[in-house]
């Protein structure tokens, strides 16, 4: 497992490196680059999990998507009380540690990664994660990362966070697959063509976002030591957990790259919106994606 994750890692990498090369020579401006990050979060990656539905119903399939939803919340409050723990003293940018502790970037680099060895299979399972990741994400997440002038935690506005595009093709693409209604060929393929664009506009963003970044300054010691917590640390605490699970090999790789992927870009989009240090949630989101290359292959040997 380690060496097919491994080799989806390096074709990632020198995507990544393509990228790299784009945002070096200025190609492409972040303006750009956001409104791509845009139209893969809102368009693509949505039209893949839906596709991901459409197959066979069968109740193997809708246990493990139930299941991976169960365990996937099971994780999420594992790592929540390591996170806690390890900012229990809540010293400078806590909440933003905390939250890169907690919160990983599955849709941004998980997909890729397990589309690329599971297949729409493995993207079905995966949906069911990103169901409990924004389900914890838009709860405890905002809990600790909204700002104390805010008017406080509001229910309805959580809910109302919730609902994103990969949360609604979650559930359009659960009432298709279980009334087992298939999309005109025609839209099928195209959407199938859309989503396919998955790893190469991830990774391209990803290496245009480092283009622009100052590397240097990711060498100080602080960043390493949150690099080492976040990509090798927690996830090997989380993996020998996921290990003891009454789970089929399957689910527990799935859950296991959930585990190893780098920080979620919402940990700086929470930091900009509520008031945090978004110049510090970003290089801790940069310098995990950098090292994802090298950690996920590494952690995948302990299945």
């Amino acid at each position: 497992m380690a060496l097919i994750v491994g080799r989806q890692i390096l074709i990632m990498v020198v995507i990544i490196a393509v990228g790299f090369i784009v945002g070096r020579i200025g190609l492409m401006s972040d303006k750009g680059v956001n409104e791509l990050s845009g139209v893969l979060l809102y368009v693509i990656n949505p039209l893949l999990i839906l596709m991901s539905f459409q197959q066979d119903y069968s109740a193997e399939l809708m246990q493990g998507f139930v299941t991976m939803l169960l365990y996937g919340l099971l994780i999420y409050v594992i790592s929540t009380a390591l996170a806690i723990l390890l900012t229990f003293r809540k010293g400078k940018n806590w909440e933003v540690d905390r939250s890169a502790y907690i919160y990983r970037n599955v849709g941004f680099f998980g997909i890729p990664v397990i589309n690329s060895i599971y297949g729409a299979e493995g993207v079905f399972y995966l949906s069911a994660f990103i169901a409990a990741f924004n389900i914890w994400c838009w709860s405890y997440g905002v809990t600790i990362m909204k700002d104390s002038s805010s008017s406080g935690f509001s229910i309805r506005r959580m809910l109302r966070n919730m609902i994103n595009p990969s949360i609604i093709m979650v559930g359009v693409g659960m009432v298709l697959f279980v009334l087992q209604i298939r999309l005109p060929s025609v839209i099928g393929d195209a959407f199938n063509d859309i989503g396919s664009m998955n790893t190469a506009i991830a990774m391209m963003i990803t290496g245009i976002i480092l283009g622009h970044s100052d590397l240097r300054s990711l060498l100080d010691r602080h960043y390493l030591f949150m690099d080492v917590m976040v990509q090798l640390v927690m996830p090997f605490i989380e993996i020998l957990i996921i290990r003891l699970f009454p789970l089929d090999d399957t689910l527990k790789v799935i859950l296991g790259i959930c585990a190893a992927c780098p920080v979620a870009s919402t940990v700086n989009m929470f930091a900009l919106r509520f008031g945090r240090d978004y110049d510090y949630a970003s290089k801790l989101n940069i310098i995990t994606t950098i090292s994802a290359a090298a950690t996920i292959p590494l952690l995948m040997l302990m299945f």
